[in-house]
């Protein structure tokens, strides 16, 4: 076989390899992005089921249908419209989600609050912007009820739901 020939085949096998790889890249791009959507859906059904409790009144240890605690607005939010059992505390919701960057996120993200020991006492889900300061859809306290307040502190947490 001449150089000439095994060259040719050479640099029909490597065509051939990196068409392959490409396939596969383009592929896994768009699947990925799927799923995400998929979890990005249930985090957004959840915050429309907590908007909808607006006005509800606190009441420590309820977790719905019309009186709630903050970890029971958020546990009866998720549970109900997407099916997703997140455990019943504050506490434990904030470890069953996944830490992220305050920069990344999205409405219905959690914002746990901690005090001086690291502990978290208090969470509720990320509501959006106004006038420049974070707000926060939530059942605070007795005498309160579900909704939404400016950040009081900035001893709080990011982590989500997505991906999860």
């Amino acid at each position: 076989m001449s150089a000439v020939l095994r060259m040719q085949r050479f640099a029909a096998l490597l065509f051939l390899v990196l068409v392959t790889s490409f396939a596969l890249l383009a592929t896994s791009a768009v699947v990925a992005p799927d799923a995400d959507a998929a979890t990005d859906a249930k985090v957004k059904k959840a915050f429309r089921v907590a908007k909808r409790q607006v006005g509800d009144t606190y009441n420590y240890g309820s977790a719905g249908p019309n009186r709630f605690d903050c970890s029971g607005l958020l546990y009866f939010s998720f549970k109900k419209r997407t099916g997703v059992h997140i455990p019943r505390v504050s506490r434990d919701q904030y470890r069953y989600a996944r830490s992220i960057n305050k920069s990344k996120m999205h409405k219905g993200d959690l914002m746990a609050f901690y005090n001086s020991s690291g502990s978290v006492y208090h969470i509720g889900l990320f509501a959006g912007w106004n006038n420049g300061k974070r707000i926060i859809l939530h059942s605070p306290s007795t005498g309160s009820t579900v909704h939404r307040s400016p950040l009081w502190t900035n001893k709080w947490k990011a982590a989500t739901l997505r991906n999860r």
